[in-house]
């Protein structure tokens, strides 16, 4: 199992997954080591110390599949617990900014882009990835990136509150 330089510091891994939509297709990448061997899952990883959770799934999404992200909001979190593991999942959705899939043959043995009936079908999705596809194609997501946040400093609101610019904190 990897460990992130944060996990070992609070026993609690910090990762993220980045649902990349373009033209109505969903980007998946198949795993190609340990237990999700095989699996089709939504690109993603560890946050590393330095990074915020949209730098990190933009650079694990850029790794992993070789297409580049903008993210737009947040469809949920997921937190799994057991004796031995701390994990805290934010499933992230972005836009399709560029690039072609292109698996990074380390991680990931194949990456493309899925319709949603294409992915929904796929005998080896991951269970979270099937989850996130069914409903982000619904809308069921309501965590949008604030714009006027600190790039280091972000929020997630729902759609319809909006921060007036003076009460934007410029730092924690």
């Amino acid at each position: 199992v990897l460990r992130s330089p944060f996990s070992l510091l609070t026993g609690m891994e910090l990762a993220v997954r980045g649902l990349v939509w373009r033209d109505g297709q969903v980007l998946l990448v198949r795993m190609n080591y340990g237990p999700l061997k095989g699996k089709w899952l939504v690109p993603g990883g560890l946050v590393n110390p330095d990074e915020t959770v949209l730098e990190a799934v933009v650079r694990e999404v850029r790794e992993e599949s070789g297409v580049e992200m903008a993210v737009t909001g947040v469809l949920g979190l997921r937190h799994y617990v057991t004796e031995t593991q701390n994990n805290l999942l934010t499933i992230l959705v972005g836009r399709y900014v560029g690039g072609e899939p292109c698996a990074d043959g380390r991680e990931v043995n194949d990456a493309r882009f899925f319709t949603v009936q294409e992915a929904l079908a796929l005998e080896n999705l991951y269970p979270v990835a099937r989850l996130a596809i069914t409903l982000a194609s619904q809308g069921a997501w309501g965590l949008r990136v604030h714009p006027g946040a600190n790039p280091h400093f972000q929020f997630m609101l729902p759609e319809n509150v909006e921060i007036p610019p003076e009460l934007v904190p410029s730092r924690p």
